[in-house]
């Protein structure tokens, strides 16, 4: 069954297609790159259906039960061209850096991760990963860690979105221009040079930036052909090993002409363990900020209710210059006990940029769970994030949307899967 996920008087996805049983063939072979560690699932597409031409743009679940009860997934995204007052981007290269499938051989971006024997770079991990495999999590990626909690939110609240993925921003950078908000998820950590200049070009162009995450933006990737010659299938990441020989070499933005501050206003700062955390509450400061009003909060009071930050957390670092802006506010100053580097603050933060954007900067990767999880949830959260997207939206001067979604705005195109 496919879904699309989004909010539906209460359900978080509806279901727009239903497949019916088929065998499939086994998979062949495992193949790993002894040189790069790439691991390459050699399967070849099972099936095919067409997206609908009345498919809204979203992103989407292909749901897929064996006879032995195995439940897997597939997770992509429609795209549609027209303008929108949101623009979503689904951080499908993040998923690949941290899939490790299939295990126990298969390799991802981290030593800890990554099976099998070293390769001939020295490293454990890999440093290329292709993204004709199926994600961690049962396909899923961390689609539901990070991103459907405030795809719900979002849909829930009405705002009107387009969904793609930063694959299509690498490839065609004037997507973000469709948009009057570009919203970034929690965990959006691996970038391309073409990405980061795409999103300081949209900013410099009025488009507000919504970073409802943290340690975005934070790896230089590259992308390369897949092993059948399709272009953009394959991501390659170094990460300082030796014999790099790229002008753009695969390091940290950090030490690269655009750190991931010169575009969020922060940095990242540390983490801590995603399932045992912990994970601190949010503790808001300016309290006479227009993006706190109607909350009720209080300087230097912990939201007790919200344990937010975490488990990635990003803070404004005095050794890197900040964005060119007119306006620079700490939104809030939460204490948080790294794994890395102990007792810190984390920071939200919001500037405005000289070209007139607004960009904020969650500073954790947990806000959406802030707005949807009863764990989480705090109503100042709600009405601060409200608070923000309305004055974004009063404050450009790029077109509006027209005033109805457009339907069958989308050509019915083919997509392949491959089970095995």
């Amino acid at each position: 069954t496919v879904y699309r996920l989004g909010y539906y008087g209460g359900a978080r996805a509806r279901p727009v297609m239903s497949l019916s049983r088929r065998s499939v063939a086994s998979s062949p072979p495992l193949e790993v790159d002894a040189v790069t560690g790439e691991t390459v699932v050699g399967v070849e597409p099972s099936f095919q259906f067409s997206v609908g031409a009345d498919w809204l743009s979203g992103v989407y679940l292909l749901r897929i039960v064996s006879n032995e009860g195995v439940d897997c997934h597939a997770t992509f995204t429609v795209r549609d061209e027209r303008i929108a007052d949101l623009v979503f981007s689904q951080p499908v290269l993040t998923y690949a850096a941290y899939t490790s499938t299939p295990e126990p051989f298969g390799k991802s971006f981290y030593d800890g991760d990554s099976g099998g024997p070293e390769t001939a770079r020295g490293t454990q991990r890999a440093t290329e990963v292709s993204l004709d495999r199926p994600y961690r999590d049962s396909g899923s990626g961390d689609l539901f860690r990070w991103d459907h909690d405030l795809i719900t939110w979002l849909e829930r609240e009405g705002y009107d979105v387009t969904y793609v993925t930063n694959i299509d921003i690498h490839q065609r950078p004037d997507t973000l221009l469709r948009s009057r908000i570009s919203v970034v998820s929690g965990h959006d950590e691996y970038w391309t040079q073409e990405m980061m200049d795409a999103y300081l070009a949209a900013r410099d162009a009025g488009v507000h930036i919504a970073y409802f995450g943290a340690n975005g933006a934070y790896w230089r990737v590259r992308l390369a052909n897949g092993r059948n010659g399709r272009p953009n299938r394959k991501v390659v990441c170094w990460k300082y090993a030796d014999g790099e020989n790229h002008p753009v070499p695969t390091v940290l933005f950090k030490d690269t002409a655009t750190p991931m501050q010169s575009l969020w206003g922060v940095d990242f700062m540390d983490f801590n363990d995603f399932i045992a955390g912990p994970y601190a509450p949010i503790v808001p400061t300016s309290e006479a900020h227009w993006f706190w009003a109607g909350t009720e909060i209080e300087n230097d009071q912990p939201l007790v209710s919200a344990p937010i930050m975490g488990y990635e957390v990003d803070r404004r670092n005095f050794s890197i210059d900040l964005p060119p802006n007119s306006e620079y506010t700490l939104l809030a100053s939460s204490p948080f006990e790294g794994q890395e580097f102990g007792r810190n603050w984390a920071h939200t933060t919001l500037y405005r940029h000289t070209g007139r954007a607004w960009v904020f900067a969650a500073g954790t990767t947990s806000w959406a769970w802030g707005l949807m999880r009863n764990e989480f949830k705090h109503p100042a959260l709600h009405r601060a994030t409200q608070n923000l997207l309305k004055r974004m939206l009063a404050d450009s001067d790029r077109p509006a949307p027209p005033a109805a979604m457009p339907t069958g705005s989308i050509s019915s195109r083919p997509v392949d899967l491959s089970l095995g």
